[in-house]
């Protein structure tokens, strides 16, 4: 790129001090860096950014990052018209950056769909896709975003452009969740689908309930091949069909008020039950 600035890698990150200067080497000199850092972060993360010229900017993470609060607040900080969500799991190859770089001096496309490979527990292939990330500012609407989607594209269609799979134009993102790590994200994550599907109108379906787990471990076990890494390609394969088994389970407890107090409720009812003869014989 030139000396002028065009993109705007927007980071969003928490005590990320260990992979911040992979991701801010990947992209020195083809745009500026305004790290978004979560306020509750205890380590280097701001100290390491700022050694790679990035602007940090302290803010109280919403619970995700791409709710409408969020990107006013990023597309108020940014100077440029071009906005690149980043994150710290991942690395653009240098051909998206030159084509980036392209991209942002031209006014037919606003929005642009790339490629990424997604690397899963220590390498396990599990699939690949396309992913929104690079957009012109206003051409994303985000009122109203729900957890893992990213708001809706707001421009016609012939302003978004697709760019070629494969590796040239690609986004490699190395996902780092061991058992337990999974387990307590995804957890969250679950219970926040979960209720974001019913405020769209959604209910449970013992179908999906049955079918997800199953479809997703065709999908990743068998076509996208994660039977080649062994115990590890069934191990992380095992987790995301639970991931979305427990999607519909919290779906089904919530709309059929199952929770811990209502259980305890019915307990106390057997329990006083079990517990009559003893009564009886205290009289």
């Amino acid at each position: 790129m030139g000396k002028e600035e065009a993109i705007t890698f927007v980071v969003f990150a928490r005590d990320e001090s260990r992979r911040i200067p992979y991701l801010l080497r990947n992209l020195g000199g083809y745009g500026g860096v305004l790290v978004m850092l979560d306020d509750r972060t205890r380590d280097d993360t701001a100290a390491e950014a700022r050694k790679f010229g990035a602007r940090v900017e302290l803010f109280q993470h919403p619970g995700w990052t791409e709710g409408a609060e969020t990107v006013a607040l990023v597309e108020k900080l940014a100077k440029t018209d071009w906005l690149y969500w980043a994150y710290v799991d991942e690395l653009l190859t240098k051909s998206l950056l030159e084509k980036m770089a392209m991209l942002s001096r031209q006014d037919n496309y606003r929005a642009v769909w790339m490629w990424r490979k997604n690397y899963n527990y220590g390498g396990v292939k599990l699939d690949d896709g396309y992913t929104l990330r690079f957009f012109k500012k206003g051409a994303i609407d985000f009122m109203g975003n729900q957890i893992g989607r990213f708001g809706k594209i707001a421009v016609p269609e012939d302003q978004v452009l697709y760019l070629p799979r494969g590796e040239k134009y690609a986004v490699h993102h190395f996902s780092t969740y061991d058992v337990s790590k999974f387990e307590a994200a995804h957890g969250k994550y679950s219970t926040e689908e979960a209720k974001a599907n019913l405020r769209l109108g959604r209910h449970f379906s013992g179908l999906k309930l049955v079918g997800k787990p199953i479809y997703f471990f065709l999908k990743y076990m068998i076509v996208g091949g994660a039977w080649r890494w062994g115990w590890r390609g069934l191990i992380i394969t095992a987790q995301y069909c639970f991931y979305f088994f427990n999607i519909q389970a919290k779906m089904w407890e919530i709309e059929n008020n199952v929770t811990v107090e209502s259980m305890e409720k019915t307990y106390d009812s057997m329990k006083d039950k079990l517990l009559s003869d003893f009564d009886e014989e205290k009289k």
